[in-house]
């Protein structure tokens, strides 16, 4: 099965080749930044990527999917995230990918790019936050072997003349250990709705799926694309309590890749049973004059967990597409 967009998901490392400057096409002879941005020097251990220049069209607000690192030739686990933007910069989000795209591709964000990734880390904005604000103490997100590094940017330029924007984002690296805590991504899937054409009310799906593990979930978010306008996902406990995971009233564009985020801190995590139901409620308005369905639109409802202490299971992705609990 596909993985789907956040899948989502959103990144020196000893014990394995990392990836360089080089592969951002960084010159070392030639600062490689715009005029007027000067990001301080990386901290020591960390990897830098510079994001290629955008330019930004007068008053509007622009998204990339800009492709910054070659595939990793081992397992590595993303410890910490720094990173800067130059001015009308809004947010860098960094994913994991299995798109072949060469090294400085830079695009305005495409289905084909947003079905391949899964979260890292990000900069900036309300939503991203930096790992320590998602991940428990002693948890990691993990690139892996043959993956690359995916850099979503995100600017808004508020003046009537055309900008150029560049960013920088920093990671610190640590070989995979088969010890550490990897987080686990669960996700509720609909793919079957159909927004139809020309209609200025809003158009619904729901999605629910019944849990077929324990899982202790310390992160959630919602995800949808352009025509949407609100999305909640909620815990159905198995006794029939009711509770909330993550409520989005208002939806907004921006979020699309960048999330608002719900977390649950270490010490108490949210305990999700086998035999609980997530369910995910959608709500769009589609004014264009096209027949609209997935993956064009979407709606998700995902988390990170952890197995509950003392389990054998692995953590791993799960993705629960139109109520299915996936077999492998």
């Amino acid at each position: 099965m596909k993985r789907w967009a956040l899948s989502l998901a959103l990144l020196a490392a000893c014990g394995g080749p990392k990836p360089s400057n080089d592969d951002a096409g960084v010159d070392a002879g030639a600062s490689p930044y715009i005029a007027g941005f000067d990001p301080p020097a990386p901290t020591a251990g960390f990897t830098r990527y510079v994001t290629p220049v955008v330019d930004i069209d007068p008053g509007q607000s622009e998204i990339w999917c800009q492709y910054v690192s070659a595939p990793f030739d081992s397992d590595q686990d993303v410890v910490a995230v720094e990173g800067y933007q130059s001015r009308f910069g809004h947010h860098i989000a960094a994913y994991a990918s299995t798109t072949a795209a060469p090294v400085g591709t830079s695009r305005f964000c495409t289905t084909d790019d947003m079905l391949a990734v899964r979260f890292l880390g990000g900069i900036g904005a309300e939503g991203s936050g930096g790992l320590d604000s998602i991940l428990p103490k002693g948890v990691v997100f993990r690139i892996h072997k043959g993956e690359v590094l995916l850099l979503n940017t995100h600017f808004i330029n508020t003046t009537p003349q055309a900008q150029i924007g560049e960013g920088v984002m920093d990671f610190e690296f640590q070989g995979a250990l088969p010890g550490d805590q990897v987080a686990g991504l669960f996700t509720n899937v609909d793919d079957q709705f159909t927004l139809q054409p020309n209609d200025n009310s809003p158009q619904s799906a729901d999605m629910s799926c019944i849990v077929q593990q324990d899982m202790d979930l310390f992160a959630a978010f919602d995800h949808m694309h352009n025509l949407g306008v609100s999305i909640y996902t909620e815990l159905i406990q198995s006794d029939g309590g009711t509770v909330p995971l993550v409520t989005d009233q208002t939806w907004s564009a921006e979020q699309e890749f960048n999330p608002t985020w719900a977390t649950w801190p270490e010490s108490a995590p949210l305990v999700i049973h086998k035999g609980d139901t997530v369910h995910t409620h959608c709500d769009w308005v589609n004014t264009t004059g096209s027949t609209v369905q997935f993956p064009i639109e979407m709606c998700v409802g995902g988390m990170f967990y952890l197995p509950p202490a003392g389990s054998a299971e692995a953590p791993k992705e799960i993705d629960c597409v139109d109520g299915q609990w996936p077999t492998n």
